[in-house]
């Protein structure tokens, strides 16, 4: 039926332009050709438009990106403290409790006290406690004490002092789980290419955001920075606590495996 009624209303517009004659062909034909001409300069219009608006969305994310790798080339990091080893948190820091993990559900939680100072046959040492948490529980306190290179010269854990291949060997295992995420920064040079990164062509750096945070008795403006280049994804974070700044923190996902490492609480030295 629809068909047949087209069909009919076809029939009807050329019976009426046969006896309406050429003249108003003319005309009609004429008016099409404006009307069709308008909606081609309307589109035309509205096609530049989009794509003006397009190109200005464009350069204002480039200068963003652009903004931010300005903003983090600028920032001061000549005083950004490098942890090579213990005596780097501790002639800063009377307390630090840190943690780090994966993405696999495994995490590790420190916390060092210093003590204060004592002297082991003769040799200037820093007396601290650590206690140790993993998976969430609780294991008991290691009691360290450890001369200016950083080397473990007596261990108290679970009530015995261990004494020689065995404080040697546990010594030097504690250490290295102390310093294990800081360690993990070194191995790619976090701290470097942070303070040179005209050095290092292969990663760019941008500040993401920066906020105050609130870290035990410590208010430190921390700046988070992202890291491309290389086979990681980086996240770091630097805080800055006035003389100095510290890394705060830092996640990295490598082949779809992730880590971290976040300071969640610190005293500074008096």
């Amino acid at each position: 039926m629809n068909r047949t009624w087209r069909c009919l209303g076809v029939c009807g517009l050329l019976v009426m332009l046969v006896m309406a004659g050429c003249g108003n062909s003319e005309t009609n034909t004429s008016e099409e050709t404006a009307t069709q001409e308008e909606q081609q300069a309307s589109e035309s219009d509205s096609s530049k438009e989009d794509t003006s608006d397009t190109k200005d969305e464009a350069e204002e994310v480039v200068e963003s990106v652009q903004d931010s790798e300005d903003e983090a080339s600028q920032m001061d990091l000549s005083n950004l403290q490098k942890i090579d080893g213990l005596s780097d948190i501790l002639d800063k820091f009377s307390m630090m409790s840190y943690s780090y993990g994966s993405s696999e559900g495994e995490e590790t939680k420190l916390t060092l006290n210093v003590m204060g100072k004592e002297s082991i046959a003769g040799e200037a040492t820093t007396h601290l406690k650590v206690d140790f948490t993993e998976q969430g529980a609780a294991t008991e306190a290691v009691e360290f004490w450890v001369n200016e290179k950083g080397e473990a010269l007596k261990i108290l854990t679970g009530g015995n002092e261990l004494t020689g291949e065995a404080l040697e060997m546990v010594g030097s295992s504690y250490i290295m789980l102390l310093l294990m995420p800081f360690n993990m920064a070194n191995n790619i040079e976090m701290t470097d290419i942070l303070k040179n990164n005209e050095q290092y062509a292969d990663y760019q750096v941008s500040l993401k955001d920066k906020e105050t945070r609130q870290v035990g008795e410590v208010s430190m403006e921390t700046y988070i920075y992202n890291v491309t280049g290389g086979e990681e994804e980086i996240v770091w974070e630097v805080g800055d606590l006035g003389d100095f700044k510290i890394m705060a923190g830092w996640t990295m996902k490598v082949d779809g495996q992730s880590s971290y490492f976040k300071i969640g609480d610190l005293k500074l030295q008096n």
